[in-house]
């Protein structure tokens, strides 16, 4: 089975949406020794994915490939002059939730392709809406976007970091030692400290990629710095994100970088009100 085929089966497995989502979309934050911002943190993030997959939105991933030796020039992201540039792609797609369910009442999040490049970044003059997108393993953004997953953790610890902005909160996250088999981030958090809402978080690493596949090992590292904003007033989204990482797998060989942008979301199946959600 080729690497494509089975990133694509593993995204299907990991971003199939549970409707029948009562608990994840009002169940209340259980007592844990995390600090309790992070766990209202954890239980908007959570909430928020919900969310999103009962939405149509559309993503925007430009990526550009340098060689093995090219290195960021600043913690922003741009190459140095002297790498030698291996190839870009800018896509754009949309998403929205199947608008049927299989027989364990699971919603798989349906993606079309809207606009594409070749892998030089010229535009290509016939569009497949099925076609596979992007040049990232798709199956990564949730686990970059939204790290703080309630059954998540009790294997991360945190330790606060100084904030120039009293109504903002800053955590430093990691995974525990004996954390193996459940992929997790390293990073920081910006936490809004009047709704419990995710500002800004940055990620240091992914750990654990090769419990998904083994071939995720080849993904030698990821860095990005992501943007968020309300939605509805409650839940907060992924908006701008940046980064770059080293990679071995065969369709992102090399030294990478990369932009994203999502937004327009419409609500396609019904959505909490606000009140549904205490802080």
């Amino acid at each position: 089975m080729k690497f494509s085929q089975i990133a694509l089966e593993a995204r299907n497995s990991l971003f199939v949406l549970i409707l029948s989502s009562a608990h994840l979309l009002l169940a209340s934050p259980k007592a844990s020794p995390t600090p309790d911002i992070i766990v209202f943190a954890a239980h908007n993030q959570e909430q928020a994915m919900a969310v999103r997959d009962r939405t149509r939105y559309q993503q925007e991933l430009a990526v550009e490939r340098f060689g093995l030796g090219a290195q960021p020039a600043t913690d922003n992201g741009g190459t140095r002059k002297n790498s030698k540039k291996l190839g870009e792609r800018t896509t754009v797609v949309s998403l929205e939730p199947s608008p049927t369910v299989d027989a364990l009442g699971r919603r798989e999040v349906l993606v079309h392709i809207i606009s594409d490049t070749d892998n030089q970044g010229n535009p290509k003059p016939h569009i497949d809406p099925k076609g596979q997108p992007g040049l990232l393993v798709e199956i990564l953004w949730d686990e970059m976007f939204f790290p703080l997953q309630e059954e998540k953790l009790p294997f991360l610890t945190f330790e606060a970091l100084p904030s120039e902005d009293p109504a903002v909160v800053r955590y430093r996250f990691e995974p525990k030692v004996q954390a193996k088999s459940l992929i997790l981030a390293s990073g920081s958090v910006s936490i809004d400290v009047a709704t419990g809402g995710v500002k800004e978080i940055r990620i240091q690493a992914l750990h654990n990629l090769q419990s998904i596949h083994k071939q995720l090992a080849k993904l030698e590292s990821i860095t990005a710095e992501i943007q968020y904003e309300r939605f509805r007033g409650t839940w907060n989204l992924p908006a701008l994100a940046t980064g770059h990482g080293v990679s071995h797998l065969p369709h992102l060989d090399g030294f990478f970088q990369f932009k994203f942008r999502e937004w327009g979301h419409e609500p396609v199946l019904e959505i909490p009100e606000p009140q549904a959600v205490q802080f």
